[in-house]
């Protein structure tokens, strides 16, 4: 009767750590995103995780015919911060596996996006997204079509 009871409990014993191991696999496996996983693809990102639920989401299909120009527009100006903030301060670079990161320093770089000689906003840091093939690695679609490497901010 001991001996039953001592079996009985190692068997419950086994099942629960076999029930935790597979509860911690998927749990594990929906907190990560990928490209490639087919349960953690960006088809999943809406179900995987909320704040990916919205209308304008990545990756996003740019659709040239539907894209219309504006005269508004003006170019992007890059200017730098003063020469000792940029060139003695040390920059970050990280990669995740998904991509690759360059995080500024404190008042380094700075951007217009007027005609305006003034920097209105700051750069803090540049992702550059790539694939493990040639012809998918961006994130965003131009006309439905990926390609090799996409720098975004």
């Amino acid at each position: 009767s001991t001996r039953r009871s001592e079996s009985m409990t190692l068997t419950n014993l086994r099942w629960t750590l076999v029930l935790f191991s597979l509860l911690l696999a998927e749990v594990w496996t929906s907190s990560e995103w990928s490209y490639t996983n087919e349960h953690t693809d960006e088809t999943h990102w809406p179900v995987n995780f909320a704040s990916c639920k919205g209308l304008y989401q990545s990756p996003v299909d740019i659709d040239n015919s539907n894209a219309q120009y504006s005269s508004m527009l003006l170019p992007v100006r890059l200017f730098p911060g003063n020469e000792a903030s940029w060139s003695q301060k040390p920059y970050t670079v990280m990669n995740n596996g998904h991509s690759a990161t360059i995080l500024f320093p404190s008042d380094t770089w700075f951007v217009s996006l007027t005609n305006n000689l003034t920097p209105q906003y700051e750069v803090v840091q540049i992702h550059f997204h790539w694939g493990f093939q040639n012809a998918r690695g961006s994130e965003h679609l131009l006309q439905g079509k990926s390609f090799p490497l996409e720098v975004s901010r």
